[in-house]
């Protein structure tokens, strides 16, 4: 999403009288619910470099979408049927409360779509279109599981995931398939940069699977949400999102190398500091096209660094780019050095930007790799575009050069900032460090077209409490602030003490935001568990 005017602060979830007349026929209410619960992300490093291959460090919120899901029986010469009800405009202002389909859809001619062909289903309406977060999943279950494409009335062509087991309520029955409902209540804020999309797509799977009697992994319930979010949705998101929602931990920082999805022992705050997350207002997109423009210029830099490692080769004073399996190919070099034996050829297999060095990066392609290149140029040079979630399209002129250090670069940031927080940081310098890799990040997504006025303002509110501290002789709270998620907008993540005057200070800047823009901002503290930590509830009514 481009900047625009800061929006009104989300509202209370309110339910409508027509949303709980909706609900409350929605489900069987004498039979039993299943309910599984998400929460948001607050991006405290990594952020867009997720897509480049990078180490993020993700804090899972305290705000949370729960969704409940219930099988219910078709009737006789009836067609089973998906029903989602959203209560207390939990998806945004633009979206109707409910949402019907035929589950027939999703296999024309008895043929399970791909993912992909399903986002015609959801993109006529546009008000109807916060469905295929949830709709998504279920198909994305159908290709997993016969169980699930049986509500379809098809069975799977083949698995493209581990295997799933449980054999669901369908085993052995008889009649049609039952059809769906699904209840969604939501209190992390649309387009604030939180990731409200995340923990809608995995509180949904996590209940659909466990409606169904399947246990799959949530390692894999992430990785299937977020190609529904590629997919179905159409947003270029990368993995850490659904990672934290599906497998955060409390006032545990999640540690994912994202090759695709490597996860990391877990990151305990230090006791003396604590994390926020405030609201510029600003309406933030992962499927906006500055996002999307961004992500692809840097797969054409990727594409660029292994053409040019291949024709030049790369000397063995330097780390090259390495495969996301660690397999290797020697590149032939023109100089009288040996060549490095783990540079690659172009056809060796997927790859990450982040798997070359910050110093190779600079030594050997940053001066070599155009500001900006139109997407023409790059189609003309016929140059494999490596990522599946974007296409490069001929008119756009793409930032290149920044684009694709960004990634790298922050990398090396994570990387630094992690192993501050393993020493248990206490003096101001080493908190004043890690602030000063959180205002270089926030930097970077400026210069690759990324900020906003709003997130900058609130940046530089934490920037001016620092100096005006020092300038004083005495101790800071706050240490550093930077842009999170997809940029452009959304909420800035603020590190500073874990003390009364900390979070004074976090008000303080607020309340300076609130006078300054006339939008008062939300302020994310606290932590909660993951999907998988919190399980799924099985709800039946009292009678």
């Amino acid at each position: 999403a481009r900047e625009g005017s800061p929006s009104p602060p989300a509202a209370p979830s309110v339910h409508t009288p027509d949303e709980d007349q909706l609900a409350a026929a929605l489900f069987d209410w004498q039979d039993e619910l299943t309910v599984a619960r998400a929460p948001g992300r607050l991006d405290v490093m990594g952020g867009i470099a997720d897509y480049g291959g990078s180490l993020v460090l993700q804090l899972p919120l305290a705000l949370s979408c729960h969704v409940a899901a219930q099988l219910r029986p078709t009737p006789p010469g009836g067609e089973p049927t998906l029903s989602i009800v959203s209560l207390g405009g939990s998806l945004g202002v633009d979206r109707a409360a409910a949402f019907d389909m035929p589950l027939s859809d999703f296999a024309p001619g008895g043929t399970l779509l791909s993912l992909r062909a399903a986002r015609g289903l959801f993109t006529d309406d546009t008000s109807r279109s916060w469905a295929a977060y949830v709709a998504g999943g279920l198909l994305a279950l159908a290709h997993e599981h016969p169980t699930a494409a049986a509500l379809m009335g098809v069975a799977p062509s083949n698995s493209s995931g581990p295997q799933s087991s449980g054999g669901g309520p369908q085993s052995g029955s008889k009649g049609p398939p039952p059809s769906l409902a699904v209840l969604v209540a939501s209190e992390v804020p649309a387009g604030a940069g939180v990731s409200s999309s995340a923990a809608l797509e995995v509180a949904s799977m996590t209940a659909l699977a466990a409606a169904l009697q399947l246990s799959i992994p949530p390692r894999w319930v992430a990785l299937l949400c977020q190609q529904v979010e590629n997919q179905v949705v159409g947003a270029p998101c990368g993995v850490m999102d659904q990672m934290a929602s599906a497998l955060g931990r409390p006032r545990r920082l999640l540690s994912l190398v994202c090759r695709p999805a490597h996860l990391q022992p877990p990151l305990e705050l230090p006791p003396n500091l604590r994390l926020w997350g405030v609201d510029s207002g600003i309406r933030h997109s992962v499927s906006g096209a500055d996002y999307g423009t961004v992500r692809a210029a840097a797969f054409m830099g990727l594409a660029l660094c292994i053409h040019r490692e291949a024709q030049h080769g790369t000397t063995a004073s330097a780390a090259p780019i390495h495969s996301a399996s660690g397999d290797s190919t020697a590149a032939a070099s023109r100089t009288a050095q040996a060549p490095d034996p783990t540079a690659l050829a172009p056809g060796s297999g997927e790859r990450y930007l982040c798997t070359m060095s910050a110093s190779h990066f600079q030594g050997a392609h940053e001066q070599e790799l155009p500001d900006y290149l139109p997407g023409a140029h790059f189609l003309k040079i016929g140059h494999q575009h490596m990522d599946t979630a974007t296409t490069v399209l001929p008119s756009t002129r793409y930032p290149v050069k920044a684009a694709t250090a960004h990634p790298i670069m922050e990398n090396f940031r994570v990387e630094a900032f992690r192993a501050i927080m393993q020493g248990n940081p206490t003096s101001t310098s080493a908190l004043l460090s890690l602030g000063e890799l959180m205002f270089q990040s926030h930097a970077s997504y400026s210069r690759v077209g990324l900020g906003s006025k709003g997130t900058d303002t609130i940046v530089g509110m934490v920037r001016r409490h620092i100096s005006d501290a020092l300038s004083k002789g005495v101790h800071p709270v706050l240490y550093g602030a930077r842009i999170t998620g997809g940029g452009s907008g959304g909420t800035v993540c603020i590190l500073g003490a874990a003390t009364e005057e900390g979070q004074a200070a976090v008000d303080a800047i607020a309340a300076e935001y609130h006078d300054a823009t006339k939008h008062r901002p939300m302020v994310f503290a606290g932590s909660s568990p993951g999907a998988a930590a919190f399980g799924t509830l099985q709800v039946q009514r009292l009678t």
